[in-house]
């Protein structure tokens, strides 16, 4: 076996302007289309050569050579663990065969100096992560059917206490609903509540027919699991907690009701069971729920749900069930809330936007208004086409309206539109919160567009390789547009002075190992 060292003359920082061919080497293409953005570095992922790269981005001039992390094998997903400086990679680990020993599914975490914690899982080999919002805790889950294995559970999931190290006593639990009728759909953790004298997060799983709760104070514990219906799925698809009361709501694809779960002590609890129960209440929600929100606070909680077949917005009081229904001109299947003023009111409130992404009308609702004749507490808006994608502004009482066009800047308080035109479709916007800019960065295209929402002005830089992704550091004055180039090649736009003299484009950072090739 002959081994070759393949070399690579890497094109370091250079101004934007500069041009060069692209360098021959053997192909390195990352498994994981986007990297995961840290404070400081970009981590990109490649599951077929078992490593990860952190590319430091801080510095004034960054060199174009990352640091390598080795990986556990069959890296299948990665993203930034909340509320940390790190990220969080699941790898699949193998079965292993005659040639090859097995290897365990593992949950890495990497920190910015490319530290790893290596969390063993077993062998069921996890495609899926939830987290904690605090980052605490990582749920290792599964999607989809398993190929290759003798025995499947598809409702085996694992609890990894990221704040424990890797051996230490509950830093893994492997948890499965005991009795559950159907496959886990979705993976929640609850924010902490109030629940008999006790602050938990509580695990939600989602499945056809039922709601799975574990405790994740007492992992040692069954879960209860609540049908919410006996004769039919339901298929539940929202989950929204409350932040004041132990409360939780379940809004679903097959039924007009929302459930209501509150939650209250156990007297006699089932040895080895919660010590808590959750006293189901149906809410109608119109008819075909598709969205819903919470607002208010304590006594005052209220639950806003928009019903898109009747066309309806509905105010549910929960400690009574008393609803307020609201007609729609435009039936909305979204809900924006956030508080503020409005045209006839200085006082700030909670209002809503309801909207749909198939239709140019939106609807302005102030549920804190509704009074006799909630007809009074409604507005329409109507856009220059059907909203592709809305990216809420509400420090500034704005909101931006994407579509295939153009943009559309919502004002939230004066409930106007200013459109600008676009001479094609829009996609990969950013918005910079300490600049009031808005950068667009349509894919395959090699302009760069920005807007100024402050005063409206428009601008563009054209970059000298088309675009793939936009991801911002907005805390080193930055924008980083990654190209579509196997070795690595992004350009770092400074957004203080985004023109062509100050972006420095940074080339080869994934193309600085040795390759192993064997010939005869």
């Amino acid at each position: 076996m002959k081994h070759i060292l393949f070399s690579l003359c890497v094109l370091g920082l250079c101004g934007v302007a500069c041009d060069s061919d692209e360098p021959t080497v053997p192909t390195l293409v990352p498994s994981l289309d986007a990297p995961v953005l840290l404070d400081d570095q970009l981590l990109f992922v490649d599951g077929p050569q078992r490593t990860a790269a952190l590319l430091d981005v801080s510095a004034e001039r960054p060199e174009a050579k990352s640091l390598r992390v080795p990986l556990p094998a069959n890296a299948s997903l990665a993203q930034r663990r909340n509320g940390h400086d790190e990220a969080l990679v699941l790898c699949a680990g193998e079965r292993g065969d005659k040639d090859t020993d097995p290897e365990p599914a593992t949950l890495v975490a990497i920190d910015d100096r490319g530290r790893a914690r290596n969390y063993e899982l077993g062998t069921t080999p996890f495609n899926a992560l939830a987290q904690s919002e605090d980052g605490r805790y990582a749920i290792a889950y599964r999607l989809g059917p398993t190929r290759g294995r003798t025995l499947d559970n598809p409702n085996e999931l694992i609890v990894v206490n990221l704040e424990r190290a890797p051996d230490e006593d509950g830093a893994v639990t492997r948890k499965a609903p005991d009795g559950l009728g159907h496959t886990l759909t979705s993976v929640l953790i609850s924010p902490s509540m109030r629940i008999a004298e006790e602050d938990r997060r509580l695990l939600v799983l989602l499945s056809a027919a039922e709601v799975t709760l574990f405790d994740l104070n007492h992992l040692d514990r069954r879960a209860t699991i609540v049908q919410l219906n006996e004769t039919r799925n339901v298929d539940p698809v929202q989950v929204v907690f409350s932040r004041v009361n132990p409360t939780l709501y379940v809004r679903t694809a097959s039924s007009d009701n929302i459930f209501m779960f509150r939650f209250e002590p156990f007297t006699n609890p089932i040895p080895g069971g919660n010590d808590f129960q959750p006293a189901i209440n149906p809410l109608s929600g119109g008819s075909g729920p598709s969205d819903m929100a919470l607002f208010g606070s304590g006594s005052s909680e209220r639950l806003l749900v928009v019903a898109q077949r009747s066309s309806q917005a509905l105010v549910i009081d929960p400690s009574s069930s008393k609803t307020q229904t609201i007609a729609l001109k435009n039936a909305a299947e979204r809900i924006l809330l956030w508080q503020g003023l409005s045209p006839r009111d200085t006082n700030e409130r909670w209002r809503a936007l309801l909207y749909n992404d198939e239709q140019p009308g939106m609807t302005f609702l102030d549920p804190e208004e509704l009074g006799s004749e909630p007809a009074d507490s409604v507005e329409q808006l109507t856009l220059t086409s059907n909203p592709a994608r809305l990216i809420p502004l509400l420090d500034q009482q704005q909101v931006i309206a994407l579509q295939s066009t153009g943009v559309n800047v919502l004002d939230l308080t004066k409930r106007t539109v200013t459109p600008i035109a676009s001479a094609g479709p829009l996609s990969g916007a950013l918005f910079d919160d300490q600049r009031k800019h808005l950068w667009v960065g349509p894919t395959g295209q090699t302009w760069l567009g920005s807007l100024d929402l402050q005063s409206g002005m428009t601008d563009e830089l054209r970059l000298d390789a088309p675009i793939q992704a936009l991801w911002p550091m907005l805390g080193h004055r930055r924008l980083v547009v990654l190209h579509g180039e196997s070795t690595g090649y992004l350009t770092l736009v400074d957004l203080e002075q985004p023109d062509r003299e100050h972006a420095l484009s940074l080339r080869g950072y994934l193309a600085d190992a040795l390759f192993d090739r064997s010939t005869p």
